[in-house]
């Protein structure tokens, strides 16, 4: 009885004291999607529960981590539009790797979002580790500009500060850095009712279907962080397309997610180094169902054959994959949606360890501090008695010696970390 107790004691204390939901790391190789909507109340226009769902690549639920719907002790709540924000919702994974970030609302359950002010309803990023940890701790409060703006994407190369898009015209690209909460840097113009911004190959990229800028395009040089920067067009893409999501695998391969009626379902482009442009070598929306659908979401898995697409359906109701071999030509649903939910963004889960902590706060993740051979309730024990007396001293790895706490004491930040490892058995 007394590892269960420790077991639901310490989930608590981790919602409890921070944005971040309980959850086991996730496994390498492996894919998460956006869920909006808990399956039992139905959904609506207003702010609704967000969760990101683990799946094998053949489509079987792993997980589930919900985002804090509630107000936390650490950090910003984080919801989307239920019914109507086909748009928002996406997931990003990091430059490196090692995050997913996704864009929400911090608002209360129930409460009218997309057309309200940033500054009255915060525009909030959610990025989250390879081991489950969410973190909302940064919130935007002037963009997307106007009212009736959603806020659609985020994406970070490391952690330290996201690029983000959302509708209005006069929105454009912005970056904000991590853990703050305030106004942004409205890095570029163009694009302005932006659809979805990501990372490829240390360059950042965005995609809309205004009459100014319809499709993908390059948004400075590299990652930028301040004003002024100019966006390029790719040429080549159809301009009567609508291109919602986009990946570029390597530099002359890109595939796009289309949610048109004349362009629906996966588009994939070569680039001509010699015309400098990109050239359709196929469409195909076959296994697509109903007829009419089409793709909004989409990732895409390198393989020794060519790559494994993954993507969403524009109705938020199936997870769908297609094999770019070569010969095959037709999508499978993989996974539905359960009644009163919609599935809205998708990525590779995120890499990394979770065995290594900064467990001392001295700004460096230290991975070789169990010789005991793991994490243990001892180990909890001890540090548990650190934190509550102060101390400086805690034998963390329960190895019978002392110290790793050069910053001066045993503090929040290190319980958090604590017992997220203990959880994990590293």
């Amino acid at each position: 009885m007394f590892a269960p107790f420790i077991h639901a004691a310490m989930a608590c204390a981790v919602v409890g004291l921070g944005a971040r939901a309980f959850a086991a790391p996730f496994t390498p190789g492996n894919l998460v999607v956006t869920r909006v909507g808990d399956g039992v109340s139905a959904l609506a226009s207003t702010a609704t529960p967000v969760f990101l769902d683990e799946y094998t690549m053949s489509g079987v639920l792993v997980q589930s981590i919900a985002l804090p719907a509630m107000t936390p002790g650490f950090g910003k709540r984080l919801l989307l539009a239920g019914s109507t924000g086909n748009s928002e919702g996406t997931l990003s994974r990091s430059g490196d790797g090692r995050f997913v970030t996704l864009a929400g609302y911090d608002a209360g359950i129930g409460e009218v979002v997309s057309s309200t002010s940033a500054l009255a309803v915060n525009r909030v990023v959610a990025r989250v580790d390879v081991c489950g940890r969410v973190d909302t701790s940064t919130a935007i409060t002037d963009a997307p500009s106007g009212n009736s703006a959603p806020i659609r994407a985020a994406v970070t190369n490391d952690g330290s500060g996201y690029w983000f898009v959302g509708g209005g015209s006069s929105t454009g690209v912005r970056w904000t850095p991590n853990a703050t909460q305030g106004s942004s840097v409205q890095i570029a113009v163009e694009p302005g009712n932006t659809r979805v911004v990501r990372i490829f190959d240390g360059q950042l990229f965005a995609a809309t279907a205004t009459a100014s800028f319809p499709g993908v395009g390059s948004v400075g040089t590299g990652l930028p962080t301040i004003a002024g920067q100019t966006s390029a067009i790719f040429f080549g893409l159809e301009t009567n397309a609508s291109i919602y999501d986009f990946t570029i695998p390597s530099p002359a391969v890109m595939y796009v997610a289309d949610d048109s009626a004349t362009s629906r379902g996966l588009s994939k482009y070569a680039f001509n180094v010699g015309t400098g442009t990109w050239t359709l070598m196929f469409r195909t929306a076959l296994g697509l169902t109903p007829a009419t659908v089409g793709l909004r979401r989409l990732c895409a898995l390198p393989t020794s054959g060519g790559h494994d697409l993954f993507g969403l359906t524009d109705d938020g109701l199936s997870l769908v994959k297609f094999v770019d071999d070569g010969v095959n030509q037709t999508f499978v649903t993989i996974a539905s949606a359960a009644p009163n939910t919609r599935l809205r963004g998708i990525d590779l889960v995120p890499t990394g360890t979770c065995c290594g902590a900064d467990l001392d706060n001295d700004g460096t993740i230290t991975t070789g501090v169990v010789p005991d051979g793991g994490v243990d309730i001892n180990d909890l024990l001890a540090f548990l008695e650190a934190f509550e007396a102060g101390s400086v001293l805690a034998d963390l790895d329960n190895d019978g010696a002392d110290p790793l706490t050069p910053d001066g004491g045993v503090d929040i930040n290190d319980l958090l970390a604590f017992l997220s490892h203990f959880e994990a058995g590293c």
